[in-house]
């Protein structure tokens, strides 16, 4: 676990734009690691990438990352997917969606949200960033994944949230974080 330690205070302290931490073992980190991983993504103000996928973070994790994302103003994509996360973990991730503007892209692929699916997406709705949530392979029913895209062609333009298998094209995420960034500044700009 010490080598966890020096790796997240390298995190907090850089200035990388995505971080690759999937299927890194980061199983079994408890609630002193889930704090410490907490603390170096929340102060580290430039990731706009996080993979954390494969590492059975659980719904504990997921709690974790919610609390990350409601104070996060910088990540674009997060993956999480085959981390164990039932219905309970998901609502935390929905939870800190809530108050989240910049998370464009999400997967939970492998996920146990099973039915649960059902509520994660319902407390999206306040929510005007997300566009893509992988929801691959996480034992949603066939009633329910039509409830589901019911429910994600409902929300309104220019959301659309798209539930669905995604071949995540860096390059495009790229460009979209360079949008968002100018976006920013014209928004800034226009405030002074």
């Amino acid at each position: 676990r010490g080598d966890i330690s020096s790796i997240f205070g390298a995190i907090s302290s850089s200035a990388l734009s995505a971080i690759d931490l999937n299927y890194c073992g980061l199983e079994g980190l408890g609630q002193a690691g889930l704090s410490q991983l907490e603390e170096a993504i929340s102060s580290n103000g430039t990731v706009a990438h996080l993979g954390l996928s494969g590492n059975n973070l659980g719904d504990e994790g997921a709690r974790a990352v919610g609390r990350i994302l409601t104070s996060n103003s910088k990540l674009l994509l997060l993956t999480l997917g085959d981390n164990d996360i039932g219905p309970e973990g998901a609502e935390a991730l929905a939870y800190g969606l809530q108050s989240n503007q910049t998370l464009c892209f999400l997967n939970l692929s492998f996920s146990e949200l099973q039915d649960g699916a059902w509520r994660f997406v319902e407390l999206l709705e306040g929510n005007t960033a997300l566009r893509e949530v992988n929801l691959m392979q996480c034992g949603i029913s066939e009633f329910s994944q039509s409830r589901l895209q019911s429910k994600a062609a409902a929300f309104p333009l220019p959301k659309q949230l798209r539930m669905i298998e995604p071949e995540l094209n860096i390059p495009a995420l790229e460009g979209l974080a360079v949008a968002e960034e100018q976006r920013r500044r014209r928004i800034s700009s226009s405030l002074c």
